[in-house]
């Protein structure tokens, strides 16, 4: 930290030893509670949490880690190398505005539940709507793909290619979008030791990340935009080759549209009482299905009531 600016700096060192570093990289921090640089007063949890929901918790670059094309392994690179590369935020949130202007397309501002403290940690630190768990380079990212994939249904359209094909491939590549959404928020975590981007929900539940990894789309790491398609495509291959369709329903598991005595086994999943809350912690991918791909399925997206 600079003394005349009472702002934290960071440096990249090196080293295979906790002594060579210098100093403990998990020392001074501890469940929310850490030790001001400046002063060394110790700051507790609940001070940083009112700090958060005051709107004066801020996110700041740490460094930037590049891919190697010809072998494994990660370059971490200085902040101050990449500065010129970086967009400011005023350019980013300007391109955010113009294109839901030009596309008819909305934030994703719908409220967290508020009433639910043991899934929803972020709420405690001011990040109450999931509009908060994205950067603006993340938001303008998601939106942009949101946008091109309306583009490529007209397009599909014009071009005469069947209505239902058109929609089974849209939904195909809504479903990559939500996984590259899972992998492209403020929750997801570097894996010091695989060296890779871990997803939003490594658990069941929204937890307070206090330092985070926020990748490239198209940067050819873990949790890019190819790596979602070739999931989805290694999925419809299996389901293709299984040589059996099947049918999706948006119902209660215990009034099935179905006749009876028509399976042989039912098998599901236990509900866990209250102690997971499933319904809105799926939300998070709900709200970019509802952008995504919400046109062409209104019966599923217009009971918007309890999501915004």
């Amino acid at each position: 930290m600079t003394a005349c600016t009472k702002k934290v700096r960071f440096e990249r060192v090196q080293s295979p030893t906790l002594k060579g570093l210098g100093f403990d990289p998990e020392e001074g921090s501890s469940r929310g509670n850490t030790v001001c640089l400046h002063c060394g007063a110790t700051v507790n949890s609940q001070h940083v949490k009112q700090e958060g929901r005051a709107g004066r918790m801020k996110h700041q670059l740490i460094a930037v880690i590049i891919t190697k094309q010809e072998s494994k392994g990660k370059i971490y690179s200085d902040v101050n190398d990449f500065k010129a590369w970086i967009p400011s935020e005023e350019h980013i949130q300007e391109g955010i505005v113009e294109l839901c202007q030009e596309e008819h397309l909305t934030l994703p501002d719908e409220p967290l539940p508020k009433e639910d403290s043991k899934n929803f940690w972020t709420i405690e630190y001011g990040l109450t709507h999931f509009i908060n768990l994205f950067t603006l380079r993340q938001l303008l990212a998601l939106l942009t793909f949101t946008a091109e994939m309306h583009h490529a249904y007209e397009a599909m359209l014009e071009e005469g290619v069947e209505t239902e094909r058109a929609v089974a491939i849209v939904t195909y590549l809504g479903i990559m979008m939500d996984r590259l959404a899972d992998y492209n928020s403020t929750i997801c975590h570097w894996h010091n030791t695989g060296e890779k981007v871990g997803h939003t929900y490594a658990r069941q539940a929204l937890p307070m990340v206090w330092d985070f990894a926020e990748i490239n789309p198209f940067g050819g790491a873990s949790g890019n935009i190819v790596g979602a398609l070739t999931w989805i495509l290694e999925v419809i291959r299996q389901l293709a080759d299984s040589g059996q369709s099947a049918l999706v329903y948006r119902t209660s598991g215990s009034q099935l549209p179905l006749g009876n005595g028509i399976f042989d086994a039912i098998i599901t999943d236990p509900p866990y009482y209250d102690n997971v809350s499933y319904a809105d912690l799926s939300d998070f991918f709900y709200i970019w299905l509802k952008r995504s791909i919400g046109f062409l399925y209104p019966e599923h997206f217009t009971d918007l009531a309890l999501r915004n």
